[in-house]
């Protein structure tokens, strides 16, 4: 199906978020110890210090300490399969294959599993060909004796919500791997090889039946 689409990836939607305001405002490596919802805002305490704030948002991931404050029922819970992410520089990509995926969206379907991949914007928001980056994601369907060997690392270390890049082992491998198709399993071949190696995530689920009537979402 032909239609335009643009890609963009997360490192240039920051510095483009980020940079709307000074430096100041930032406060890096603070982590947050406690939210306190009221009905006009919230206190967001970091360290000894409380700030009232009119609203606060929590961002911290599928892993949050702080959803319970907005929605106690809405625990995450595991949705059933994994994603296996990764970035390698276009420039590293056989020739052939990167002239294939070159402005595509490309999706590969299949039994119990989504392959997707597309370029992004490279370093200092590039889009020049041959300096662009290739993001790509694996989703496959895992129960949970297969979901622990999949997040046990090189190491023999379990980690059950995921893996960093570098700690992917064989044990951590998808089992389909030789079932797909030729370009999908020459794709992840180069990219399970290289410094860029994947990561690993367990993708989890959690809704809250109701809106938040605080200051805190």
């Amino acid at each position: 199906m032909d239609a335009q689409e643009q890609m963009i990836s997360w490192g240039t939607i920051y510095k483009a978020l980020r940079d709307t305001l000074p430096a100041v405002r930032y406060h890096d490596g603070q982590p947050v110890t406690a939210l306190t919802p009221a009905p006009r805002g919230a206190t967001v305490h970091v360290g000894d210090a409380a700030h009232a704030v009119d609203l606060a948002i929590i961002a911290d991931g599928s892993a949050s300490r702080h959803r319970g404050l907005v929605a106690p029922e809405g625990a995450s819970r595991y949705a059933g399969y994994v994603a296996y992410r990764g970035v390698i520089d276009e420039a590293d990509l056989p020739h052939d294959l990167a002239a294939r995926f070159r402005d595509r969206f490309s999706f590969y379907d299949a039994n119990r599993t989504r392959f997707l991949c597309y370029f992004i914007p490279g370093d200092f928001g590039t889009t020049t060909p041959g300096r662009r980056r290739m993001n790509w994601v694996w989703y496959v369907r895992s129960d949970a004796p297969e979901l622990s060997r999949i997040t046990t690392d090189r190491n023999g270390i379990g980690h059950g919500l995921s893996l960093l890049s570098g700690l992917i082992g064989p044990m951590s491998a998808p089992n389909s791997w030789s079932a797909h198709g030729r370009h999908c399993r020459r794709l992840c071949a180069s990219w399970w090889s290289t410094p860029a190696s994947p990561s690993c995530k367990r993708s989890s689920m959690a809704a809250s039946p109701r809106c938040a009537t605080t200051g805190c979402c």
